[in-house]
């Protein structure tokens, strides 16, 4: 089953999430349509484009999904390293599900770490995302 028909067949089962590495970089381009949806743009950080991004955008729009990154929250990079960096990894919910996520951040698995008091070496590059939902 795509990810396409995932979401259609659970749409009408509670909270769906859609998060991950996309290794879509998506610039500028929206996730919703323009004039047809009653969507609050999110602002960019990274300007970079590419096709995963393209067609990342597109998916989101036709399934009436959004992006909490840039939308929510802090604003921030996905992805750090020497070379650069840029934001490939999302959050993203229904339209009608913007409204009950309160807040939305990104964070190093380093202050992952000191928060918690807790050592896993192995892990120092991950990121966790925390997306706060309303359910009142």
């Amino acid at each position: 089953m795509t990810l396409l028909q995932q979401v259609y067949s659970n749409q009408t089962k509670g909270y769906t999430i859609i998060c991950g590495d996309f290794n879509a970089r998506c610039g500028s381009n929206t996730d919703y349509i323009e004039g047809v949806d009653d969507i609050k743009p999110r602002t960019t950080i990274d300007t970079t484009e590419n096709y995963n991004g393209d067609l990342f955008c597109e998916f989101l729009s036709d399934t009436n999904f959004a992006m909490l990154n840039g939308r929510i929250g802090i604003n921030d990079f996905t992805y750090i390293s020497p070379q650069g960096r840029s934001v490939v990894d999302y959050i993203c919910v229904p339209y009608e599900q913007l409204e009950s996520v309160l807040d939305f951040k990104i964070m190093r698995m380093s202050d992952v770490i000191n928060t918690l008091n807790y050592n896993p070496e192995a892990y120092l590059t991950t990121r966790f995302y925390l997306v706060i939902l309303n359910t009142q």
